[in-house]
């Protein structure tokens, strides 16, 4: 018994469908993210990676468009960067963001107008820093050259540094 031309196509596209579904999803890149430095000055960072709520940041930098709420700590492993885009907010109140020994953290915004500027909110668990280290070690290096970053630590947790 042959299938039909119909039964085949309708194969063909479930198959394709299924393979589309389960594949990881993959980061956006952009070529370039404008953002203000230490001085104010605007730059154009390198290729940035489209922030979409993960709590794993490794090197690299990273953009914030939009609205996140991770369900838990975000995690920094080597140096990274995250620039917050106009009228963006990461709201990181879930235990806040972990920045450990060599590991390092700098945040950039794009504007220096408060009702635009991006934001990152940050709350640290207990015996953890909002942006920084726990009981069990030390906070990295953390550098804001811009945006509304508002860190607060829980029981014995500082709001930026370490627990």
């Amino acid at each position: 018994m042959t299938k039909s031309i119909t039964e085949k196509l309708i194969s063909w596209l479930l198959t394709a469908a299924l393979l589309l579904t389960t594949m990881p999803a993959m980061p956006v890149y952009a070529v370039a993210t404008n953002y203000l430095d230490h001085s104010g000055i605007q730059q154009t960072s390198p290729s940035t990676t489209a922030y979409d709520g993960q709590t794993a940041l490794t090197t690299g930098w990273h953009v914030v468009t939009g609205e996140h709420s991770p369900a838990s700590r975000i995690t920094v492993t080597g140096e990274v960067h995250i620039i917050l885009a106009n009228d963006s907010h990461l709201n990181a109140n879930s235990g806040g963001i972990q920045v450990q020994g060599a590991n390092s953290l700098t945040i950039y915004a794009q504007s220096t107008d408060a009702n635009i500027m991006g934001k990152l909110t940050a709350t640290g668990s207990v015996s953890s820093a909002g942006i920084g280290g726990n009981a069990i070690g030390d906070g990295g290096t953390i550098t804001i050259n811009g945006g509304t970053v508002t860190a607060t630590g829980d029981s014995y947790g500082a709001g930026i540094g370490g627990a």
